[in-house]
């Protein structure tokens, strides 16, 4: 009976010194195995029943004693010839004296594919690599509807890179073509949409000088660029204060040890590269705690505005007609302003220095008045 089903292959009927053969030429796509049921009923060692890959002797059988029995052989890419042979000696018989064969399961066999590979996106500032697939290939060949180039249009996976044109439609339409080893021609597509880096955020809206003492944190937000998955905050120096968000709005948590002067920048982030970073905005962080007042209740003096950008308004009173000396000091320790004014006065300021944190001093017959002000 067959192991499977109503039919299966029998050695035919021979005499002694004859053969019965059964092959087939077969070609396999990948690494595969063939897989079969075979029974024996012969002479013991004498008329046997062989298995050729390539006319090579894989497994050979003889006797009575076994049944339906599965077979299995890993088989390379290529062309084999698969046989089977069931053979006689000079002289005797046993059992049925045949070979029975039977559900055989040949590996994949192979046939033309061609695959170009998925539409994807691709940066305009690299090359990407293309994933065609294929199979009994002779030829490979590439072109592209636009003006990039391959790195080598002959190979299956090659690099492309987008060229001018390319860049500006926003794709590419790239097409593979091969010749299979019957000489066939087969082609397919695949369009690479172009991506580029995302542009640079304008300059930080928000507060330019922050009182650590009120607050703790400040919130800062940056235009929306065309092309952005996030965005990337930078706080200088790092340990004026931390951003965590990665957005067009996010909040700068100071650190209470800090005072001086910050700088707050963001770039534009997506997969196909980093913006250059905005414009810093310039931050005066400051603690008016202990801030230092007048030390001599003679003085009155009102600054406004403050902070102001060395365009200020200075009032002051004092009980002595004495002529005042004004004075501006920088966190270096540096005179860089003086001026002697008349008592009782209002005047406005105009100073040409940089943004920063200064001492405004009042001398007067020995009567001193200090305070900070703060120049943006």
């Amino acid at each position: 009976h067959p192991y499977q089903g109503l039919y299966q292959a029998k050695s035919g009927a021979i005499g002694n010194n004859q053969t019965s053969e059964l092959s087939i030429e077969y070609k396999v796509m990948a690494n595969d195995q063939i897989k079969f049921y075979k029974k024996v009923s012969s002479e013991t060692d004498f008329d046997v029943f062989e298995f050729y890959i390539d006319d090579e002797l894989y497994s050979s059988w003889s006797g009575t004693h076994e049944g339906w029995t599965h077979q299995i052989y890993n088989v390379s890419p290529g062309l084999h010839e698969f046989k089977w042979l069931y053979s006689k000696d000079f002289s005797g018989s046993g059992g049925a004296d045949c070979a029975w064969l039977d559900y055989v399961e040949l590996p994949t066999m192979l046939v033309t594919t061609l695959f170009a590979g998925p539409d994807d996106d691709a940066c305009a500032n690299s090359s990407y690599q293309m994933m065609a697939t294929a199979t009994n290939q002779s030829t490979i060949l590439w072109t592209t509807s636009g003006d990039g180039t391959f790195d080598d249009a002959t190979l299956l996976q090659p690099y492309y890179t987008p060229g001018v044109q390319d860049i500006e439609n926003g794709d590419v339409t790239l097409t593979i073509s091969i010749i299979d080893n019957d000489g066939k021609e087969f082609s397919d597509d695949v369009t690479l949409t172009i991506n580029i880096a995302p542009e640079a955020p304008g300059k930080s809206v928000g507060p330019d000088f922050v009182d650590i003492f009120k607050v703790s944190e400040t919130d800062y937000t940056i235009n929306q660029v065309e092309n952005a998955d996030y965005y990337q905050w930078s706080v200088s120096p790092s340990e004026a204060g931390t951003v965590i968000e990665t957005d067009t709005a996010i909040t700068v948590y100071w650190n209470s040890d800090f005072m001086g002067e910050a700088w707050l920048k963001a770039q534009a982030v997506n997969n196909c590269g980093n913006s250059s970073f905005s414009d810093s905005l310039y931050i005066i962080v400051d603690n008016t705690v202990g801030i230092m007042q007048q030390h001599d209740t003679k003085f009155n003096f009102a600054v406004a505005p403050n902070p102001n950008n060395g365009n200020f308004n200075l009032t002051f009173n004092a009980a002595s007609n004495e002529r005042t000396t004004i004075k501006l000091i920088d966190n270096m320790g540096h005179e860089v302003y003086q001026k002697v004014v008349d008592n009782g006065v209002s005047l406005n300021l105009q100073v040409n220095l940089k943004p920063g944190i200064y001492l405004l001093v009042g001398n007067q017959a020995g009567s001193q008045y200090v305070t900070k002000i703060v120049i943006q």
